[in-house]
């Protein structure tokens, strides 16, 4: 199944769109304040992340760069690896999980730079 950056990027919101509403409200009740507020950090990235893959498909359809492709890979990774291990410790209290955290801030920072650094000469 060949999906395309929009339907990552929809795939990606629409997961977290519903991780969001069910686990919010599912932490609201069993988890402290602490948990809460990690969880909602994870799902801030991970729909933020996810808005970046349309990014990555408009600026894909205008210009011919691996670097632009290679940023949506790192935006995805980041979403699965941050955001998977703040959702994670948030029910867990599992704390080496907050290593597996700064590894996916890293893939973030790698997209952005990736997109930095992607050469955006029209196609035309």
């Amino acid at each position: 199944m060949d999906l395309t950056w929009v339907q990552l990027g929809s795939l990606f919101m629409l997961l977290g769109v519903l991780l969001g509403t069910l686990g919010t409200n599912t932490l609201k009740l069993k988890a402290s304040k602490e948990a809460l507020t990690n969880f909602k950090t994870g799902i801030f990235y991970h729909l933020l992340h996810s808005l970046a893959l349309f990014l990555v498909y408009f600026l894909s359809t205008i210009y011919v760069d691996p670097n632009i492709q290679y940023a949506g890979l790192f935006f995805i990774t980041g979403i699965l690896l941050y955001s998977g291990a703040l959702y994670l410790y948030a029910i867990t209290d599992f704390f080496p999980l907050r290593i597996i955290e700064h590894i996916g801030i890293f893939f973030f920072l790698l997209g952005w730079f990736f997109l930095l650094h992607s050469d955006l000469r029209m196609i035309v």
